[in-house]
């Protein structure tokens, strides 16, 4: 399945999820227990890109 969705979209359209998503099994088998490793990251990591956005906002406004 994964060789068929790298095949199918190029590494350059496959989004760190995605990556992620695909290797879960392995990852899961490596870096146990599965929250510790995958919840907490891309928690941190939607919280930073909810906050960049924000600032973006920002300072596109005019006033």
């Amino acid at each position: 399945m994964v060789k068929k969705i790298e095949k199918t979209y190029r590494p350059k359209k496959i989004t760190s999820n995605l990556y992620l998503c695909m290797h879960l099994c392995k990852c899961s088998l490596d870096y146990r227990p599965l929250y510790a490793y995958w919840y907490y990251p891309m928690e941190r990591i939607n919280g930073l890109l909810g906050n960049l956005i924000m600032l973006i906002d920002e300072s596109t406004r005019i006033y």
